[in-house]
């Protein structure tokens, strides 16, 4: 299976378990995923499973966890497209609200 569809196919299966109430799976599934952009080098792809990964954390009231996920997401998506952008928009609401 190619990368791109592997990560496609974790990213869904971790906000399914995660919107069936299964966190641990979801974490799980999801740091796969992590992993995975990682080695192909996706840094936006990147920054979208931390971001979904904190946003489960905070689901748990993790809020410190979640808080640095955050922080590792946000100079990734800033560093490759800028500002500008609705992924930047959605991470630094997530950032207020995790704080």
């Amino acid at each position: 299976m190619k990368p791109m569809m592997k990560l496609h196919l974790l990213s869904r299966e971790g906000i399914r378990a995660a919107n069936a109430g299964n966190y641990a799976n979801a974490l799980f599934t999801l740091h796969q995923a992590l992993l995975l952009t990682q080695g192909i080098k996706a840094p936006l792809h990147e920054a979208k499973v931390l971001s979904n990964i904190a946003l489960i954390l905070m689901m748990r009231g993790e809020n410190i966890a979640s808080h640095d996920h955050l922080c590792r997401a946000l100079p990734l998506v800033e560093n490759h497209a800028g500002r500008d952008n609705s992924l930047y928009r959605r991470i630094s609401g997530q950032l207020k609200q995790a704080a």
